[in-house]
């Protein structure tokens, strides 16, 4: 047990992570204030307990757009391998873009809400990020810094539960 912790501790410490593992880089569980760390452009949520005692999740109670800021850099073309997950009691696949905007690239997604005929039971979802950024006049790709992480959602009167919000990314092999 003292050796796992040591060597936890050496890897924070020395920003390496094991290779291939993926690790979340935003990771929202909708917790105590969710308002502290999202900003609602317009609609609403409430904050519900989920199928797990004292766990909470979101439901939209109108169509709802809010962001959150992030701080991720994608430091060359081998760490470009980006998914969102998160846990749902909706059906529906959901919709992901990226583009550039004021202080670097802007993620939005578009969460399903529709009825999938089995109300309460949480899936896991996962979903591709799309390719980001580009090759420059040399062939190598520069640094790109993911900036805000924006979702937007319509109420499902069937009252579907989101939780368990996170962005990921998958350390890169550089074994030759």
């Amino acid at each position: 047990m003292l050796l796992l912790f040591v060597t936890t501790t050496a890897a924070v410490v020395a920003g390496c992570w094991p290779d291939g593992e993926p690790r979340p880089v935003f990771d929202e569980r909708f917790e105590d204030c969710v308002e502290c760390r999202w900003t609602v452009a317009y609609g609403g949520f409430e904050v519900v307990q989920t199928i797990h005692p004292a766990e909470h999740g979101l439901r939209f109670v109108a169509a709802t757009e809010m962001s959150a800021a992030l701080a991720v850099t994608i430091y060359d073309q081998f760490s470009d391998g980006m998914w969102l997950e998160y846990s749902t009691s909706c059906g529906g696949t959901p919709e992901i873009s990226a583009a550039p905007g004021v202080s670097g690239w802007e993620v939005r997604v578009r969460l399903p809400t529709a009825g999938d005929g089995s109300p309460g039971e949480f899936q896991r979802v996962h979903a591709n990020l799309p390719p980001i950024g580009q090759q420059d006049e040399w062939g190598t790709y520069p640094d790109v810094t993911l900036s805000r992480l924006i979702v937007s959602a319509d109420p499902y009167e069937g009252g579907c539960v989101f939780d368990n919000l996170r962005l990921m990314v998958a350390e890169p092999d550089y074994g030759y």
